[in-house]
């Protein structure tokens, strides 16, 4: 399901792959359909947990977007199955029961009013990211994205809200040396 997509699989692919009976699959889930959901849906409230956690941690509104960013690109690295399930249910995150808050739009809006941000609408900036994610996302699992990838996606995101290549640049190693040092305190 994670490589073809939720309607090129079927229960029995699934079932094979996860080692586990049909009946066992039916008692958990009604379809193949409330599986995607499942794993979608854990994926989206534990980012959304992450995101608020770091929006809450730290201050410039640009290193917080760009930490996110590259969160979000690793599951490519940390979980091929979630990502490819997310690649294949694309940017229909609403449906997977996020709520109507929004950390992304939150941080977003907390960079327009600093000054920080030069983006016209928050949430149509956080639409815009979230749909170049995807592709982007797809794109490494499939093994030809550039080697660069998440810091060419970091600088497009944070120059589409307004910074120059240069703090967008600045923005991305801070971003890079916060994650390796909470990195080094998970281990």
């Amino acid at each position: 399901m994670a490589k073809a997509g939720v309607d090129a699989a079927t229960i029995l692919d699934i079932v094979r792959a996860a080692g586990v009976s049909q009946p066992s699959f039916y008692n958990h889930f009604d379809s193949k359909e409330a599986l995607a959901k499942a794993i979608a849906t854990q994926f989206f409230q534990t980012d959304a947990e992450y995101k608020r956690r770091v929006f809450e941690s730290v201050d410039d509104p640009a290193v917080a977007i760009a930490i996110n960013c590259r969160h979000t690109l690793e599951v490519a690295t940390r979980d091929p199955v979630v990502a490819w399930v997310l690649v294949h249910a694309g940017t229909t995150r609403n449906l997977f029961g996020s709520s109507n808050a929004d950390a992304l739009v939150t941080m977003i809006q907390r960079g327009i009013d600093a000054g920080r941000f030069r983006a016209l609408n928050a949430r149509t900036a956080a639409l815009m990211t979230r749909g170049a994610g995807f592709p982007v996302l797809q794109d490494m699992l499939l093994g030809t994205a550039s080697k660069q990838i998440e810091r060419e996606f970091v600088l497009m995101v944070l120059q589409m809200l307004g910074l120059t290549q240069d703090d967008a640049d600045k923005a991305y190693v801070l971003a890079t040396e916060h994650l390796a040092h909470t990195q080094l305190k998970a281990e």
